[in-house]
């Protein structure tokens, strides 16, 4: 995470207790989130595309 890497580069302690404490939790959670509705939509099936191949016009 950016704030811990800033909070090491100029010593203080105390924000990376902050965000330790304060982010980490909703962050996990979001994260665990986005895991399970990306495994779940890869079970979603192709929808098939009806598309005509255009042909390449040369001048």
């Amino acid at each position: 995470m950016a704030g811990q890497a800033v909070a090491l580069l100029f010593g203080r302690g105390d924000w990376l207790e902050f965000f330790n404490e304060a982010i980490k939790t909703p962050m996990c959670i979001a994260a665990s989130v986005c895991a399970i509705a990306g495994f779940l939509l890869s079970y979603k099936r192709p929808q098939k595309q009806s598309r005509t191949p255009q042909e390449a016009t040369t001048p």
